[in-house]
């Protein structure tokens, strides 16, 4: 008995099991996923490591040259479309794109603040600590990442 309330004062009991299940650490997966496709471009490093937005980080240059192709992209999308007599079903490509671009500036801006919403989060998850864990919330949000990434690839 006294070697479970020194490992549990200790905080070695069932460790892996509460650590692995910190948002900074669940959301570990998701964020990278989404950084193969240059959003989010912030440093994801361990939980104890603070996260920084840094405007000279490759992953920024990197985002950024997508962004520029993707208005490039939207800029040929609506000149090929309005140099040709209007079509309905033809709006729908620059809708798309016009979407794809506003989704970008959309994550971009939510990069910028990340750092600060994981801060208030750890916050709340610090004064929650006593409430039940949630069995399996990394593998679930890396098969909803992954089903979600996988669909957006068939589109």
């Amino acid at each position: 008995m006294n070697l479970l309330k020194i490992l549990n004062g200790n905080g070695l009991l069932l460790k892996d099991r509460i650590a692995s299940n910190y948002f900074q650490e669940v959301m570990k997966f998701p964020l990278k996923l989404a950084q193969t496709f240059s959003y989010f471009p912030i440093f994801i490093g361990d939980r104890e490591e603070p996260l920084q937005f840094k405007w000279l980080y490759w992953r920024i240059g990197y985002s950024l040259i997508t962004f520029i192709l993707f208005i490039i992209e939207l800029c040929f999308v609506v000149l090929e479309t309005f140099k040709n007599p209007m079509n309905p079903l033809e709006i729908k490509v620059v809708v798309f794109h016009l979407g794809a671009v506003i989704q970008f500036i959309l994550f971009f801006k939510l990069t910028y603040h990340w750092p600060n919403f994981v801060k208030e989060w750890t916050k709340i998850e610090y004064h929650m600590k006593t409430y039940e864990i949630v069995e399996n919330i990394r593998l679930k949000l890396i098969l909803i990442a992954g089903i979600i990434m996988f669909i957006a690839g068939g589109e």
